[in-house]
């Protein structure tokens, strides 16, 4: 049965208690990070030297810099008002300014391009894999930690959901299971987030798959969005193309975009 924390300082310590002061923790990419969690972790770190910590992750979410002048003048009202309340992690401003403790490592596998030009430490840290290859990548660092947000259903708590990232942890829980029963100590954690949609299927776990939950609105955040950007006529002719080639009842995956956006809109009305 998963213990449920109100205080992610009182969930790091029951952490430590379970896994012990090496942490290798894998953080998924985009929205799924369980943000205050990894900061708890953080700030514990830095605190405790004898802690050893890495983050492994991609894709670390920012909201975008409007530049200074006439551009910051128009672009940050704006900027606030869509980004102003979703957190940052902690690691990111020490990473952008090269003053990481010595016990603590951010490895990312996804960088935001031109976001690193110069920063030794960030470019000496990035990992050059594809998404297929992250959970060996994981388990050849040692990984023993899992922190995502996930969404919940109702008030009985008894399953989770891992919402809209759920592939890579779907393949990891096995193998941490196995790494468990051979003598490893790992830990599953979640962070609940009401914002979070709940996705059925594949996405939802029992209760028993989590060690350590945070649930408090203490830690409630909204989830960074993209802005949509306007689809273009060559957006929908590739949607239009895509949609006559996919059958009834098929399966496409589709990206984050004005071409998504595109194919999604054609496939609804492909038969009008």
């Amino acid at each position: 049965m998963s213990q449920v924390h109100s205080s992610a300082g009182r969930l790091v310590d029951a952490l430590i208690d379970e896994v012990g002061k090496t942490l290798v923790v894998g953080v998924p990419i985009g929205i799924g990070k369980a943000i205050h969690v990894v900061d708890a972790l953080f700030e514990r770190a830095e605190a405790d030297r004898s802690i050893s910590l890495t983050i492994f992750t991609g894709l670390t979410l920012l909201a975008p810099d409007p530049g200074p002048g006439l551009a910051a003048r128009f672009g940050q009202p704006l900027i606030e008002r869509l980004y102003g309340q979703c957190p940052v992690p902690s690691y990111v401003a020490r990473v952008a300014a090269n003053s990481l403790p010595a016990n603590v490592q951010v490895r990312e596998f996804y960088l935001r391009p031109g976001g690193y030009l110069g920063n030794a430490l960030a470019q000496q840290s990035y990992t050059s894999i594809n998404y297929s290859q992250v959970v060996e990548e994981l388990l050849a660092l040692g990984v023993n930690v899992v922190a995502q947000l996930v969404a919940v259903d109702g008030d009985l708590r008894e399953r989770y959901s891992l919402s809209s990232n759920p592939e890579i942890t779907l393949d990891l829980l096995p193998r941490l299971l196995a790494r468990r029963q051979s003598g490893h100590k790992v830990a599953m954690v979640g962070q609940v987030n009401h914002n979070l949609p709940y996705m059925f299927g594949d996405s939802e776990l029992p209760a028993s798959s989590f060690d350590l939950i945070l649930d408090s609105e203490e830690y409630q955040f909204p989830l960074f969005g993209l802005l949509n950007r306007r689809v273009k006529p060559a957006d929908f002719a590739t949607g239009m193309h895509v949609a006559s080639l996919v059958t009834d009842g098929g399966t496409l995956q589709l990206g984050i975009g004005s071409l998504s956006d595109a194919v999604a809109h054609c496939l609804r009305v492909r038969h009008e």
